[in-house]
C-alpha cells in the first residue's frame, strides 16, 4: 500500500527540514542586512551615509548634519526612547570625530577609504579604524603597534587614539569602552579636547580703568 503512515511521516519530516533550513537562512540574511546597514546608513537617522561622516567612541557612523540636528533638539522630541538611551553619550560635537581620508562614489553612494580605495562593507575582509583627534581612516592592518604616526598627517599616535569602526568582536567593543573611560578620567572628550570644568568656567574679574580688578557678581 503506497498511502501508509510511514509515507506521511517521511513527507512531514521533509517539509519540517525544509522549513527549518529556510528559517535559518532568513535569520542569516537578516543578520547580514543589519550588519551591512551599519556601513551604509546613519545610526541615528537610518538615512544613507553621506560625507561628511562622524563617529562616536563606540565606532558607530553618523551623518554629521544628523548629529547637529540631534544636538539642536535638547528635549529630543523627534526621537524615540530607544534612540535617546542609545545615543545619550553624544551631548556636543566634541563627543564625535569628523572622519577624513574618505571619498564617496556618486553613482552608488558607497564610501571608500582613500588609503587603498577599499569600500565600507561588512562582507569585506578588511576592517577599518580611525585615529583621534585627526580622524583619518585606514585599514586596520595598516595601523598596528609598530605605527608611531598617522600615515596621512604624520601626527604622533599615542595609546588610546585608535578606534575600530563598527567593531564586531566583544574584545574590540570592550577595548573601546575601556578607552572611553580612560579618556574621560583624563578630562578629555572623545575628540581629544579638554573637558570644561567648573573651575575653567568661573568668570575672571574684569580690570577697571585704574588697573585694579573689580569684583564680578556670582
Amino acid at each position: 500500500m503506497g498511502a501508509d503512515g510511514g509515507s506521511l511521516s517521511k513527507n512531514y519530516n521533509l517539509r519540517l527540514t525544509i522549513r527549518e533550513k529556510a528559517s535559518t537562512e532568513d535569520s542569516y540574511d537578516l543578520q547580514k542586512l543589519n550588519s551591512d546597514s551599519q556601513w551604509n546608513f546613519c545610526r541615528l537617522s537610518n538615512k544613507p551615509l553621506e560625507l561628511p561622516i562622524v563617529s562616536d567612541y563606540k565606532g558607530h557612523l553618523f551623518n554629521k548634519d544628523e548629529i547637529i540636528r540631534w544636538l539642536l533638539d535638547p528635549e529630543k522630541q523627534d526621537y524615540n526612547v530607544q534612540q535617546v538611551e542609545e545615543f545619550q553619550h553624544i551631548q556636543r560635537l566634541n563627543d564625535v570625530v569628523h572622519l577624513r581620508n574618505l571619498r564617496q562614489i556618486d553613482e552608488t553612494g558607497a564610501i571608500h577609504c582613500k588609503f587603498g580605495d577599499d569600500a565600507f562593507k561588512a562582507s569585506g575582509s578588511i576592517r577599518f579604524v580611525y585615529l583621534t583627534p585627526c580622524g583619518h581612516v585606514f585599514p586596520k592592518n595598516i595601523i598596528c603597534k609598530t605605527t608611531e604616526s598617522c600615515p596621512r598627517c604624520k601626527n604622533k599616535i599615542t595609546d588610546g587614539e585608535i578606534v575600530t569602526i563598527n567593531p564586531v568582536s566583544q574584545q574590540d567593543i570592550d577595548k573601546l569602552e575601556d578607552r572611553y573611560r580612560a579618556v574621560t578620567q583624563k578630562g578629555l572628550y572623545h575628540n581629544g579636547k579638554k573637558r570644561k570644568t567648573k573651575k575653567t568656567l568661573k568668570r575672571k574679574p574684569e580690570p577697571t580703568h585704574e588697573g585694579d580688578f573689580k569684583r564680578t557678581k556670582p
